[in-house]
């Protein structure tokens, strides 16, 4: 038997399927081209502002080598370089920007390398910058996410699942171990989004253990926390819901709809109406 969150998600992801299939019928809906631009370089990532009638135009685009930034009539305002190795964050609704860069040489032997993430409006100015190090074996790794209404951000460490809530400013509000006391230290991963409405920070992710009884055990586990970090819903979905679920993701993949964790993330996040 489907618990509700399968449900709703086998749901939305049949949707899906059927219309990147071509199974709704073309009379029943009705798609017009809003606006159309070509780029001369491969789009990283785009983060679209929005009109006052509603309309979405690109208002940050992120290449390979710079940031460009248009305004509601696809002018180009600013260029912004983007040195090799910088990761880049952009909140939903291009109100914020983050470049999370090496500050010092990177490391040819064992030992860390500093890394500083920097955050910015819309209007270029700086606002937070947080240092941290990396470790010439591939600890640290963090990546960032933005709330597009205030500017708080998130640090994940993926591999170790590790988060940590700091105000727009770059103040920090809490810090949460997933695993602390995870002595075994299993294969893990984890992918992250806010709500919507920015009320709240989702995480779902995986992690790998081995039992007692000489057996592997993967969680599949989902949590939203408030803005402050605190945990305002969790559940553990376990393997089972993961191999089920499995075949669904592989579609959507396919599909070329979102990836499966992100498919994952919204759904769920929709399923509690957050």
């Amino acid at each position: 038997m489907f618990k509700k969150a399968e449900v709703v998600l086998i749901a939305i992801g049949l949707l899906f399927i059927l219309l990147g299939a071509g199974f709704v019928d073309e009379d029943e809906v009705d798609l017009k081209m809003q606006w159309e631009k070509e780029f001369d370089k491969k789009i990283e990532e785009v983060a679209f502002g929005e009109t006052e009638d509603g309309k979405l135009y690109p208002k940050i685009v992120v290449f390979e080598d710079e940031l460009r930034f248009y305004d509601e009539t696809f002018e180009l305002i600013k260029s912004w370089p983007r040195p090799r190795g910088t990761q880049v964050a952009v909140s939903e609704g291009g109100h914020y920007f983050g470049l999370n860069r090496v500050i010092s040489k990177p490391a040819t032997e064992k030992g860390p390398s500093e890394v500083e993430w920097t955050l910015y409006n819309d209007k270029y100015e700086e606002l937070a910058a947080v240092e941290y190090s990396v470790g010439y074996d591939g600890e640290g790794g963090q990546v960032f996410f933005i709330s597009n209404s205030d500017g708080a951000f998130v640090e994940a460490e993926p591999g170790d699942q590790k988060v940590v809530f700091y105000d727009s400013k770059g103040n920090m509000k809490k810090r949460i171990d997933l695993f602390e006391n995870d002595e075994w230290d299993m294969a893990k991963g984890m992918e992250c989004a806010f709500s919507q409405n920015d009320y709240y920070f989702a995480l779902v992710g995986c992690n790998d253990y081995w039992e007692p009884q000489d057996q592997w055990q993967k969680d599949i586990y989902l949590i939203f926390f408030n803005s402050l970090g605190a945990t305002a819903w969790a559940r553990n979905f376990g393997e089972d819901w993961w191999r089920r679920m499995a075949g669904l993701y592989h579609s959507l993949c396919q599909q070329r709809v979102i990836s499966y964790w992100q498919t994952a993330v919204l759904c769920l996040i929709d399923m509690v109406n957050l």
